[in-house]
């Protein structure tokens, strides 16, 4: 009887492990809290190396200003720039290694605070 508890908590153990090395396929999650504030904004940034991968995957209720950018020697770069709502994913190849940052700005005053559901990776 103890080993069959034994063969079960070990099996259970064994299948949490494949599913969350299943699940772990990079993805970072990184909700922007807005405030209803207009030209509110929330800014993150990650290092990515030259001809890498960032992939951003957002879902927000309200429109807000998105873009990713990457400061280099040359200025202020912004692969992507645009209004966004609902659910988008972008993709960019790093030219060159550095901090790339994701922004999210609220265009204009809200009823309510909001949140931008975020996740991103690089491969």
């Amino acid at each position: 009887m103890a080993t069959n508890r034994f063969l079960s908590g070990s099996l259970l153990f064994l299948c949490s492990c494949v599913s969350a090395l299943a699940a772990d396929d990079g993805w970072q999650q990184r909700d922007a809290r807005m405030r209803k504030t207009k030209y509110y904004f929330v800014e993150f940034c990650m290092k990515v190396g030259p001809a890498q991968t960032l992939q951003v995957e957002l879902d927000t209720p309200y429109a807000v200003d998105f873009n990713i950018h990457s400061h280099t020697e040359k200025g202020t770069l912004f692969p992507v720039r645009e209004t966004v709502e609902g659910e988008r994913a972008f993709e960019i190849v790093a030219d060159e290694g550095g901090d790339y940052c994701v922004m999210f700005k609220n265009p204009e005053n809200r009823t309510e605070a909001f949140v931008v559901r975020t996740r991103y990776r690089i491969r």
